[in-house]
């Protein structure tokens, strides 16, 4: 059985992604300008060099952002042209419950930027639940 998304829904896993994205890329930021950080990554890296930092820093923001961002054009394109199914819904869920966890566990409280990513996934986590719950409440009606 397939199911479209609210409005409602849609925006917020739209602004949730795009807090996220701009938390996690103003994060990428301070840590790739900060002497300190690349001084101690220098330090447990012997042999790497500054360019080397930078690109893993951005391979880290790529890597954060993915999944959330290609849920936001998966929802978009769903509510846009057809429904969507529940394996798809699961698959889903289990992606979002799994980038939220992987940010948990770096556990950066140094940083604003981590706690303001780590409550917008935590928003898009438990708006796909809530959807799921309103998808049920509406196939117990019917």
């Amino acid at each position: 059985m397939k199911f479209l998304l609210g409005k409602s829904s849609l925006y917020i896993i739209l602004i949730s992604t795009a807090v996220l994205v701009l938390s996690d890329s103003l994060d990428a930021l301070m840590r790739g300008k900060d002497s300190t950080l690349f001084a101690r990554f220098a330090e447990a890296n012997q042999g790497l060099a500054v360019a080397d930092y930078v690109a893993l820093d951005a391979i880290s923001l790529l890597a954060g952002v993915l999944v959330p961002v290609t849920y936001a054009v998966y929802q978009t394109l769903s509510v846009r042209f057809s429904g969507q199914s529940r394996i798809s819904r699961l698959m889903w869920g289990v992606l979002l419950l799994g980038a939220f966890v992987l940010r948990a566990v770096a556990f950066d409280l140094s940083s604003v930027f981590y706690l303001i990513s780590l409550a917008a996934s935590g928003v898009l986590f438990i708006n796909h639940v809530m959807m799921k719950s309103q998808v049920n409440g509406e196939r117990s009606e019917s």
